[in-house]
């Protein structure tokens, strides 16, 4: 591949630089043609007035965004070393140790930014509670990647 700075970006492992490439290409099609569209809509008045066209504009670069990671997240390309049942397992409980040691620091972090609250229900609402369905939500995306990266790699083994 051609060097530039989006190669500083990208993963060493060809593979996963070509299907990146290829992942960046669908979202920035999807992109354009969703920016139309709303470009459309502006132009001839459909859309309702009461929200913003920059609402739209938003949504479209948050599609971007999220298109690109579930594509990464399903295409099975992570975790490329991972070829036997005991490998799988072994990753699986690293990958839940390394959540919860997220889920503890980002505790840290809130508390640290946020202050701590007057009471123990509002500690647990306010910090606690978006930490762990951060965390949840981070250790579900990296469980989903390694069980589609291990049946690729058992396929393809």
């Amino acid at each position: 591949m051609i060097k530039s700075w989006l190669s500083k970006l990208l993963p060493n492992d060809e593979y996963k630089e070509k299907n990146i490439l290829y992942f960046l290409a669908e979202s920035a099609v999807i992109f354009c043609m969703i920016l139309i569209f709303v470009i459309i809509l502006s132009i001839t008045g459909i859309f309702n007035k009461n929200i913003p066209i920059e609402v739209f504009g938003l949504f479209s670069l948050w599609f971007f965004c999220v298109y690109i990671f579930l594509r990464y997240v399903f295409s099975g390309i992570e975790y490329t070393e991972i070829f036997t049942e005991a490998d799988y397992k072994k990753e699986k409980n690293l990958l839940l140790k390394n959540n919860l040691l997220f889920l503890f620091l980002l505790i840290i972090g809130f508390t640290f930014f946020n202050g701590i609250t007057s009471t123990f229900f509002e500690f647990v609402i306010d910090l606690v509670m978006p930490c762990i369905f951060i965390a949840l939500i981070k250790y579900v995306m990296e469980l989903i990647s390694l069980r589609w990266s291990y049946k690729k790699n058992k396929r393809i083994e």
